[in-house]
């Protein structure tokens, strides 16, 4: 998708939004999955597996917020059995909207790319929620 028919397919409707954004950022990046998750690590919106969609959302609050090493971090996400090989490209961040922490949870075939795509999802989804507050 090119960056104007991604330009043309923005709406109004927050949910559409954010789906077409987490889309595009997938297509680009070559995310297999992507989630935008509550601080209790429930899907607001996520583009890829709806099973693994959710996983990503509800492991998402407590990768950001741990206090352990990536090593311990996927010692740690081995023992959960989660349905993706952990040594993939898995990665989250956390984002401010509307005064709420969220966070956003990627799973590509490699780090930079998952580094890389929610990076342009954090931008998107801040751009996303300042534009439909207003």
């Amino acid at each position: 998708m090119d960056t104007n028919e991604r330009r043309r397919r923005r709406s109004t409707h927050l949910h559409t939004a954010l789906n077409y954004q987490l889309e595009a950022v997938c297509e680009e990046y070559g995310l297999s999955n992507v989630a935008l998750a509550t601080d209790d690590g429930f899907v607001v919106s996520g583009i890829g597996d709806e099973r693994v969609t959710e996983w990503l959302a509800a492991l998402a609050p407590a990768v950001v917020e741990s206090q352990l090493s990536p090593v311990q971090n996927e010692a740690w996400l081995e023992k959960l059995a989660p349905p993706f090989p952990v040594d993939d490209g898995f990665d989250a961040v956390s984002i401010d909207a509307f005064g709420s922490k969220m966070y956003i949870a990627g799973l590509a075939s490699n780090e930079l790319a998952v580094a890389l795509g929610l990076a342009h999802a954090m931008i998107g989804v801040h751009r996303i929620f300042s534009e439909l507050r207003n």
